[in-house]
């Protein structure tokens, strides 16, 4: 295109105060895109334990404790209809949980359901929390309230509803001797009516486990009881005013040895009491009583519910209006437990001694709570069958005659599959995308998705690139000319080895089974990737010198799969540890980066080391970047031509992270010694990413200011090391955190930045999960008048004519003498046209012809010392 520029004139200074040209950051949040669309409802990763359910007579509504469902250890939920339907298939989410595990409980008063849990922020004390949800499944309470935060430990709180409030029990450690039972009661609009709890049983002995139940004139607080020297079942009726009925508590069951976890129901006229029984001394058992509503017990030795072989425990029970039942986690089957059941009716009779096998699937169920609706039961538990070492919750309809309506139980705790740690590199005309996703069990594989210049998906499914059954994670990948090679650590051998495989223009897996690239003894992991034209150079961090010890590694790997270097280069194999290397070339030279725990002052420090196209590491074992003050971590490198820029996060001001860089030429020599402050800001910037565009630098990070500020940040670099402008790439949703930003180089000065971050729904269905988003920089369309502006006071820029008919005028006003840039880009953000316009100060009257375009939709830009501005032009010849 022969477009031209020519400034007509330049007119006196305009003179504009200090505070208005400070830069300030500059957003884009439009254009974001979601890599992969498809969906797919499987089991949640890690670990999804202790449910409880209540319902509303006609649907239940399951509640659990989740390790990894989105947020970690979060408290997340699900309806289930009578039909045995999750209407919910991704879960809830209700409310983060603090730090350790909090199984919730739940109750419904009518209308709405109040879940509560135990919470430990950091490694301060259990408080109980709660928050109120409708029967649609929408929370009611913007965050979840206090409903005791009093000196001292609460733990395991239960609810049971009164027809006007709410009485929410647990065990208190307030006395700093003993566990007591403490309660207080809620209103159904939130309110805590006894912040300070109500004390239902207090003394010298612990109490644990408290359970509770309505009978329509009085609550009937159930626990164990250590009073007589071994625990025995108690219990306390409580008013509906919060007045402790039997403040010595009742005697429940006192037999020889220990009774502990009570489960409490009422049928309308008595309750039924539950728990555990060491009796027979060879084993648990299931025992029961009946209990009238003053507080008598109707069978004082107890009701044999179930005395099977080896154990039983744990049970629950709830009436369905004609019948009890009661559930427990069984080991009669052999060393791992199942779910077990009886029925009992209100005369105490048991109708299934032998029991009703509810669930006997491989591995462990156990933690099993049951509710009844529409004339059946739904029982529910924590499920080991899809893994030896994570958990899912399970359920099952149980027929009111004991007919098991779910043999083979239903999933409850699903999730759409998550992707997390993308990477990305382009063949110049499209870009593939690769990620870790989590699908269906807990362990990762490598997938991919190739994505043209416009973010649109070019694959209809993503490619699973490596599938084993181990986990894979970590992946890199870089393109060759011809095709792409992915990298990353994987588990099949039991350790962490480096696979890789080479995948073509066309999205098709050359190495479905990989190709071994280091399987020394012990761990690799980390893997970095850089091509020279001829081979690749993979990177990683390798512990085969002991557990202790990481030194960097590498390998070669011709374009055919070929890996030259089997035993691996030794790049830094020092007494000290290494780790997360990157790694670029130069044209002659591959450059490779790493942090460096240097042992004599237990700081981490930022090293490198040049290696040539043979293998042969020029610095053996390394050279410091940058040893500055306090420690610095997680380098990123990349080439501009001429020389390298280093970027790390550092903490040389004090407690918060920021980004620094340095240039480094291929000699070695570093060129800016004392850093380059890339992104110094408020809070946390960590983990960089660095991409050179052909003209700058893009350097970003994750930004952490707290739970209510996540965003992704970055500032382009010139070739200078100067920061001509800073942006913020993405603002995180609140809900999750999002790891391991990257970016690629696409054709001329264009950009894709991927992330991971919290998906509500794809294409209208519920998602709830972290998902690999993008964005394609610069995205000119979007960056347009108040929305792009880096200062409050702007150019004040002007098109005439617009539409543009060939030629027009542009104008604008510069504040400062300093360089002016004009750009040109259309309406995919691609740059057409970049020139120096003027380095005065003044008014700017230009002519622009655009005569040779074609019709259409373009972005005229005009920069200086971090001040721009964008206006839309159409062009219509």
């Amino acid at each position: 295109m022969h477009n031209k520029i020519i400034i007509i004139t330049i007119l006196s200074l305009i003179c504009l105060t200090t505070a208005n040209i400070c830069a300030q950051s500059r957003t884009f949040r439009a254009g974001e895109f979601l890599i992969d669309t498809n969906l797919i409802y499987a089991s949640a990763a890690s670990n999804q334990i202790s449910p409880d359910v209540a319902s509303d007579d006609t649907t239940a509504f399951v509640v659990w404790f989740d390790k990894g469902n989105g947020p970690s250890t979060s408290i997340y939920g699900a309806r289930v209809d009578q039909d045995g339907n999750i209407l919910d298939p991704t879960g809830i989410f209700i409310a983060r949980a603090g730090t350790q595990d909090a199984p919730p409980a739940i109750a419904y008063d009518g209308t709405n359901y109040l879940v509560v849990w135990h919470q430990m922020e950091g490694f301060a004390q259990y408080d109980i929390y709660g928050i109120r949800i409708d029967k649609e499944g929408n929370l009611l309470d913007s965050e979840p309230f206090v409903i005791n935060d009093t000196t001292g430990n609460k733990n395991q709180p239960k609810v049971a509803f009164d027809g006007t409030n709410f009485l929410v029990v647990w065990y208190d450690n307030r006395n700093g001797v003993s566990n007591d039972i403490y309660g207080t009661l809620v209103a159904q609009n939130g309110t805590v009516l006894n912040p300070s709890g109500i004390a239902i049983s207090k003394d010298t002995a612990n109490k644990y486990a408290p359970d509770v139940s309505f009978d329509g004139n009085n609550y009937m607080v159930v626990w164990q009881d250590q009073r007589d020297g071994v625990y025995d079942i108690y219990g306390s009726r409580v008013a509906q005013d919060g007045n402790v009925l039997d403040p010595a508590g009742i005697q429940i069951s006192g037999a020889t040895d220990e009774q502990s976890r009570p489960s409490i129901d009422f049928d309308g006229t008595n309750y039924l009491v539950a728990w555990y029984d060491t009796r027979s001394v060879s084993s648990y058992d299931i025992y029961g009583t009946l209990m009238d509503t003053s507080g008598t017990v109707l069978n004082p030795a107890g009701i044999e519910i179930s005395t099977a072989t080896d154990q039983q425990y744990m049970p629950s029970v709830s009436f369905d209006g004609i019948n009890y039942l009661v559930t427990w986690h069984d080991q009669r089957n052999g060393s791992y437990y199942d779910i077990f059941a009886s029925r009992m009716d209100t005369s105490g009779v048991v109708l299934d001694p032998s029991g009703i096998c509810i669930s006997n699937a491989a591995n462990h169920q156990q933690s099993v709570n049951v509710a009844s609706y529409n004339n059946q039961w739904l029982t529910v538990w924590t499920d080991n069958r899809n893994s030896d070492y994570d958990t899912d919750v399970y359920g099952s309809r149980v027929e009111g005659s004991g007919t098991v309506l779910d043999t083979e139980g239903i999933l409850i705790s699903a999730t759409a599959q998550k992707q997390e740690r993308s990477a990305i590199a382009s063949d110049g005309t499209n870009y593939l995308v690769v990620w870790q996703e989590a699908r269906g069990e807990s362990s990762y594989d490598i997938y991919g998705m190739r994505v043209d210049l416009s973010g649109n998906a070019l694959d209809s499914n993503s490619i699973p690139i490596s599938t084993n059954a181990e986990r894979q994670e970590n992946p890199a990948v870089t393109f060759d000319g011809t095709n792409y090679l992915v990298v990353w650590e994987d588990n099949r051998n039991d350790t962490l080895d480096i696979y890789g495989s080479r995948v073509e223009q066309n999205g098709n897996v050359l190495d479905t089974a990989g190709i071994p690239i280091s399987t020394a003894f012990s761990h690799q992991r980390n893997p970095a990737i850089a091509f020279d034209g001829i081979n690749y150079l993979v990177v990683w961090e390798d512990f085969r010198d002991g557990a202790s010890v990481v030194d960097i590694y590498g390998a070669r790997v011709e374009q055919n799969g070929n890996v030259l270097d089997p035993s691996g280069i030794a790049i830094t194999d020092d007494d000290d540890s290494q780790s997360n290397p990157s790694v670029a070339f130069d044209g002659t030279n591959y450059f490779v980066v790493w942090h460096d725990y240097d042992q004599s002052n237990y700081e981490q420090d930022i090293c490198g080391a040049r290696i040539d196209t043979s293998g042969s590491v020029l610095d053996i074992n390394g050279f410091p970047i940058t040893t500055a003050e306090n420690d610095q971590w997680y380098p990123v490198v990349d080439f501009d031509g001429t020389n390298y820029l280093v970027a790390w996060f550092d903490s040389r001001n004090s407690d918060e992270f920021d980004i620094f860089g340095t240039r480094v030429n291929p000699d070695g020599t570093i060129l800016n010694a004392s850093g380059i402050p890339i992104l110094e800001l408020t809070g946390t910037q960590q983990i960089p990413f660095i991409v050179f565009d052909g003209i700058n630098y893009l350097v970003g990070c994750e930004n952490y200011q707290g739970d209510s500020v996540r965003n992704i940040l970055g500032a382009a670099v010139d070739t200078s090391g100067s920061i001509i402008e800073t942006y913020t790439v993405s603002d995180f949703n609140t809900k999750t955190y999002q790891p391991n930003p990257a970016a690629a180089k696409g054709p001329g000065t264009q950009l894709l930045v991927t992330f991971s971050d919290w998906t509500d729904n794809i294409n209208g269905n519920p998602a709830n999960v972290q998902r690999i988003w993008g964005k394609i920089y610069p995205k000119a369309g979007i960056e347009e008048n108040n929305e792009t502006s880096f200062n409050q006071s702007k150019f004040n820029l002007q098109i005439s004519p617009n539409p543009i008919l060939g030629i027009c005028n542009i104008t604008f006003t510069q504040s400062v003498q300093a360089p002016v840039q004009f750009k040109l880009f259309d309406a995919a953000g691609r740059l057409l046209h970049k020139s120096i316009v003027g380095s005065k100060a003044g008014y700017y009257d230009l002519e622009f012809d655009m005569s040779d375009l074609p019709d259409g939709i373009y972005f005229l830009r005009v920069e200086s010392q971090k001040i721009w501005e964008i206006k839309k032009a159409v062009l219509l010849k």
